[in-house]
């Protein structure tokens, strides 16, 4: 059992692999204690000692495949062994809610203070893992404005955080985006982002390759932007023979947003990326037909995208399963790109975006834990 300084830092996916390696930041600098715990290239490159990278696993989803479960269950072990042999001041588990719940029960018991960043979506179903956050957490970090009262109300302390997506900025300006992928400025430039995960970037890739095709065919120029290291070579090759380009490494999704003129994005944190961009936008998600009728009974919002939740209204249209064609996706595209339909997307975003709070989320995320990383009380092994 060591006694060094340590705060254990979890996170399960690659935009909670982001939004931690900020605060990880925050905490070697304010308070110089050592940061380990699960992540990937972002919480690395901040510093943070990783028992398992999340890198290796690039897409998988947590629970999403039988692969997927043996790197989890091996995961699980590690923290639990690297945890009761360093015992830290306090945890921060971020997103990912199938792993970090299970583990924020198991350090509570073990009294080590808990501060939960990106709560788990409550708000569309599993409603009673509120109960399960009351009595496994010390405090929780939100990133959505409309959160705080359905925890205030569940007696969680809790606060709002604004999204850590405010802290991203494109790298390239809109112009440096266009030139380096040969599209002037009155070519119709369509950014099509499929997703994050393997899975659904093999789902969505080809209705938006297909699209993508159309809009080639119409003057304009349409990019495939899937997540770094997630689509097959399969989907890169059937972009490419349909004469979709692939965005280069050296742009970031944000970058295309940004530049481009209309967008297909999966549902998801993407569409928020989007939104503060203000790239007019459909937001388009297909998976088999015994997920959707599940997630049909079980979800309790009128809107899957989050700008649209935002909006309580439906600001952006929404393409789901049977509509999710080529021929549908080309159908959106040709409305986003007309002039009254782009004016009142980016009316509408920017009143999104600033719903959103303001930046420097991983600073105040920080400053949550901070009363127990500067204090000198132990705590107890693992249970």
């Amino acid at each position: 059992m060591s006694l060094e300084s340590s705060v254990l830092v979890v996170a399960g996916e690659p935009s909670g692999d982001f939004a931690a390696a900020g605060v990880a930041r925050e905490i070697i600098a304010d308070h110089g204690v050592r940061v380990f715990g699960v992540g990937g290239d972002h919480m690395a490159r901040e510093g943070v000692e990783l028992v398992t990278n999340i890198s290796t696993a690039a897409g998988m989803g947590i629970g999403a495949t039988v692969g997927a479960l043996g790197f989890w269950l091996k995961t699980w072990a590690k923290i639990r062994a690297v945890v009761d042999e360093r015992c830290p001041k306090a945890a921060l588990l971020v997103d990912s809610p199938e792993l970090n719940l299970p583990l924020a029960r198991v350090l509570k018991a073990a009294k080590i203070p808990v501060v939960y960043y990106i709560g788990p979506q409550v708000w569309a179903w599993r409603a009673h893992r509120l109960k399960l956050l009351k009595a496994r957490t010390d405090n929780v970090a939100l990133i959505l404005p409309f959160e705080l009262p359905l925890y205030q109300a569940a007696g969680i302390k809790a606060e709002f955080v604004s999204h850590p997506l405010l802290d991203v900025t494109a790298r390239y300006s809109r112009a440096e985006v266009r030139r380096s992928l040969h599209v002037s400025d009155n070519m119709p430039l369509v950014a099509m982002l499929p997703g994050s995960r393997r899975a659904e970037v093999e789902t969505m890739a080809l209705p938006m390759i297909e699209a993508g095709l159309s809009v080639l065919r119409s003057g304009g120029r349409a990019v495939l932007a899937p997540a770094p290291k997630v689509a097959s070579a399969a989907v890169i090759n059937k972009a490419r023979f349909d004469g979709c380009t692939i965005l280069p490494h050296k742009f970031t999704a944000r970058d295309l947003l940004r530049a481009c003129d209309a967008a297909l994005v999966t549902s998801g944190t993407a569409t928020l990326e989007a939104a503060i961009e203000g790239a007019p936008m459909a937001i388009v998600y297909k998976t088999d037909p015994v997920s959707f009728f599940a997630a049909q009974k079980l979800v309790k919002v009128p809107f899957a995208g989050l700008p649209n939740l935002l909006a309580k209204r439906e600001i952006v249209p929404e393409l789901f399963q049977d509509k999710v064609s080529g021929k549908n996706l080309f159908n959106a595209v040709k409305k986003l790109l007309s002039a009254s339909e782009q004016a009142r997307q980016k009316k509408e975003l920017a009143l999104v975006a600033n719903q959103l709070g303001s930046p420097n989320a991983a600073i105040r995320v920080a400053q949550m834990l901070a009363p127990w990383i500067s204090s000198s009380v132990a705590v107890n092994i693992l249970p």
